[in-house]
Formats: C-alpha cells, structure tokens, sequence
C-alpha cells in the first residue's frame, strides 16, 4: 500500500515518546528513514530542513552506528542509532535491511505536540556510509546478547561523545536540496 505524507498533514506514524522530542531511526526495507519529533521547530529551522544545506556521516562505536545529520545554518544537530536487535526480537524484518543496497533516507521533522509533518526530505547517502552502517548492524547480531545490552552499551557510548564530538571525529558529506 503506498502512502501519502503531506507538509501540514498528520503524520502516520504516532510520537513514540507520548509528546517529548525524540529522534529516531525506523528500518524501511532495504534503508531508513528518520524520525524527529520536535517542539518549537522554528521556520528557519524548517526551511533549513527542506532545502538548506546539511551534512551527514555515520561515527561508528562498538558495533553501533551513530548516523549524524547537522543542518549548520539553523544550527540542528543530531544523532539515531539502528537497533537491529530491537527490530529481529520484536518480530520484523531487518534481513531486507541488512541484505539490501538502499541508500536512501527520508528524513521527516514533526511537531511532537499536534504530530504534525512540518517538513520533510529525501537523501541518498553514501553506499560507503549505508554499506558500513549495515555491517556494523549485522555485527550486532553476534556481538550482543540482547537488544537491552546493545542499549546499556550505547547509553554508555553517549555518555562518551556528544554529538558534537561524534561530528568532529567524522567524515561529513554535505547534502544541498535540489
């Protein structure tokens, strides 16, 4: 079934966190699309969202991939983590993720309050990044036990590095809206 999302629509999918911001990333077929639900977005934060230039890269940590987005001129910067486990113990398909070649991400911002889709865009990433986040995801498989040590070891990588720090220590492609 295709579905059609609409800037100033309600979004499909419900804010995961009841009405707090959350990013997150959401395993689609053979790539995955971002999640970010937010209070206050501003305009400019928006128009930056939609068209202005960002940049992307994954820092990698333990078998865990932080995929970085940073949006300079607004000053938005962020991280999500894929849980493969998270996706394999509740049931659903994360081998088209892993065995596929998509690159492509969407990349939604919504209003945390109303659910809203204030703004939303599509990337092809790197294959260098997609494929690295994929092999850090199947090494998940074999290097935790659990979905819930995968979460304690990532709650202690961020207690580590910032995003800021994971930014700087990254190799960043920039993306500019055509």
């Amino acid at each position: 079934m295709i579905q059609t999302l609409e800037v100033g629509k309600p979004f499909p999918l419900q804010n995961p966190s009841g009405t707090r911001d959350i990013m997150l990333a959401m395993v689609v077929g053979e790539s995955f699309d971002i999640g970010f639900w937010a209070a206050g977005l501003k305009s400019d934060e928006i128009k930056e969202w939609r068209r202005g230039r960002m940049h992307y890269g994954v820092f990698i940590k333990d078998d865990i991939p932080f995929f970085l987005v940073d949006f300079p001129v607004a000053r938005l910067f962020f991280d999500v983590t894929i849980d493969v486990l998270a996706i394999k113990e509740a049931g659903k398909d994360y081998e088209t993720f892993l065995n596929g070649h998509g690159n492509m991400v969407n990349l939604f911002a919504i209003d945390c309050r109303t659910n809203i889709l204030k703004g939303m865009r599509m990337i092809g990433i790197e294959h260098a990044i997609a494929a690295a986040i994929k092999s850090a995801c199947r090494q998940q498989l074999t290097r935790y036990p659990s979905s819930s040590a995968l979460k304690a070891r990532m709650d202690e990588i961020m207690n580590q590095y910032q995003t800021e720090d994971m930014i700087k220590a990254t190799r960043m492609v920039q993306h500019i809206a055509k």
